[in-house]
């Protein structure tokens, strides 16, 4: 593989992404729609009229968690890098960036060592 990943690796790595996911769904779809009282800068309540619903209010966020969506976006992009063997190379050297980092990190697309240079770089703009 042009990757350096065995078949089983990558079968585990998307094992992994795949399960991230819809851990992420299912935590966006819990902070959209909810039954929680506490407030919420862009919720709004909305409330059954019927005496009967016991004063249930749903709220709903009008506003998508950002986290969650970069996070499906770079699973989803993850998942097509295998699909086209592109899957676990660093896109700044082109080296293969390895198992370890990956099973850590899985949607990631730089190597330790050019990830490593990008954090220094962004301490030092500090």
């Amino acid at each position: 593989m042009a990757n350096g990943l065995s078949q089983h690796q990558l079968i585990t790595l998307k094992n992994k992404i795949i399960q991230q996911q819809s851990l992420t769904h299912w935590q966006e779809k819990d902070s959209l729609f909810s039954h929680r009282t506490q407030k919420h800068p862009y919720a709004t309540t909305i409330s059954n009229g019927d005496k009967n619903s016991g004063g249930r209010a749903i709220k709903v966020n009008i506003k998508p968690n950002k986290n969650h969506f970069d996070t499906l976006l770079e699973m989803d992009t993850a998942l097509i890098k295998m699909e086209n063997n592109t899957y676990g190379i660093c896109i700044d050297c082109k080296k293969n960036i390895g198992f370890e980092r990956l099973n850590h990190y899985p949607s990631s697309r730089r190597c330790l060592r050019c990830a490593s240079g990008l954090e220094s770089i962004d301490q030092s703009c500090i």
